[in-house]
């Protein structure tokens, strides 16, 4: 049974690539998309965490999947399917000592760094508070900040979106709510494509204003 880091490794760069071929080829449909993603899972391992993150994405609604693929979400998601296709061996009773003994231990001030750059990541909406809060526990895990941020995540967990706002506001961590409003230029431009080019669905909603602002702007 390989290591739930083993796992990671071998599907991190198939995962990279597909992000990737979404901005760089916004027109390619799902079903040849995801076959070339099939074929490089395949080709990174034979294991059946690379059929169960492939069958993951492949049963997502077309646009769930496609408010995904192409953003930094993708990875702390697809992280959350492997370690259930791969859980964490049982550690011997001397490594659960010396792992708690880490956990404990951490950079305050770089807890601290991390919370106001990247807690400020979340919209304050109720929608995307379940995604958010993968990504910010995957990430601070990595940075050696488990604890902390465990221990902020539950605190927050059965607040109501204000109440979680005013939360952070309280730990210095300014969430600003989405723009509620499109350039209606940009928003006419955009419904024409999608209308003439219906796969454009692919690219999130924030990548296509990017574009098509960079495009009204030539």
């Amino acid at each position: 049974m390989p290591s739930l880091e083993e796992a990671w490794a071998w599907v991190a760069g198939p995962l990279e690539n597909l992000k990737n071929d979404v901005v760089a080829r916004p027109g390619v449909p799902w079903s040849e998309r995801g076959e070339n993603f099939k074929r490089e899972l395949s080709a990174a391992t034979s294991h059946s965490v690379a059929d169960d993150l492939y069958r993951w994405l492949n049963e997502l609604s077309e646009s769930d999947r496609s408010n995904l693929i192409g953003t930094d979400d993708l990875a702390a998601h697809a992280y959350q399917v492997v370690r259930r296709a791969v859980p964490p061996a049982e550690p011997a009773p001397t490594q659960v000592v010396q792992q708690q003994a880490a956990v404990a231990q951490y950079d305050e001030s770089a807890w601290n760094r991390f919370l106001t750059e990247d807690g400020a990541r979340w919209d304050g909406t109720v929608e995307s508070w379940a995604a958010f809060r993968q990504w910010f526990e995957y990430y601070a895990n990595a940075g050696g900040f488990q604890s902390p941020a465990t221990g902020l995540l539950n605190y927050l967990e059965p607040m109501s979106a204000p109440d979680r706002v005013a939360a952070f506001a309280q730990y210095g961590v300014t969430i600003r709510p989405p723009a509620s409003t499109v350039d209606p230029r940009v928003q006419q431009v955009m419904d024409e494509l999608l209308a003439e080019k219906p796969e454009y669905a692919e690219i999130p909603e924030a990548r296509r204003i990017e574009l098509v602002n960079a495009l009204l702007q030539r």
